[in-house]
């Protein structure tokens, strides 16, 4: 990549097919170096250069230090909207002192020296890299004949634990979760 400068990911791995494009640019995803944290561990990490970090309350208005908040950025890497979806745009983006702000979902303690994360504001979680919603993995379960009860643990970052109820074919759950869900 001679005269430009090396790609930065973040969210999900980069699949394969993705790999033969030549990236440029600002870093992708909300670039806030708090990825792969579990609830209650420090992003004492500071954010890419150019990045501004924002933690708001309920009410909009940003938090003091103690206080818990979600953590929104803003930078080089935010885009103005989601293309072709206002509506969503309006939910997750919003202007502040003179900058577009992203609304990362994270909730975080806002300390002197950093960040505590606490965990999200939504059902998503990060599984082996990839962002999975937990009433998904429900619904692939439920589709499979998983009927009676479903509940999900997340012991680490590369696990999710379905408990299920009543008379159901374990290898039918497996492989519709294999052939559904991300690989971990």
């Amino acid at each position: 990549m001679a005269g430009g400068r090396p790609p930065v990911g973040g969210g999900e791995p980069v699949r394969a097919h993705r790999t033969d494009h030549r990236l440029h640019g600002a870093p992708l995803g909300p670039g806030h170096r708090a990825g792969g944290l579990r609830p209650r561990q420090r992003a004492d990490r500071p954010p890419y250069p150019g990045l501004h970090p924002l933690v708001i309350g309920e009410d909009g208005t940003p938090v003091t230090d103690g206080q818990v908040g979600e953590l929104c950025m803003a930078g080089p890497q935010t885009t103005p909207g989601y293309w072709r979806a206002p509506e969503l745009t309006a939910e997750r983006f919003f202007p502040y002192g003179g900058r577009t702000y992203y609304r990362t979902g994270d909730l975080v303690r806002r300390q002197d020296d950093g960040y505590v994360c606490l965990g999200r504001n939504d059902q998503q979680i990060k599984v082996g890299g990839y962002r999975v919603e937990l009433g998904e993995i429900e619904a692939v379960l439920r589709r499979a004949g998983a009927v009676e009860a479903v509940a999900l643990q997340w012991p680490d970052a590369n696990t999710v634990t379905a408990v299920v109820c009543g008379d159901v074919d374990s290898t039918a759950l497996t492989t519709a979760c294999e052939a559904t869900l991300p690989p971990t």
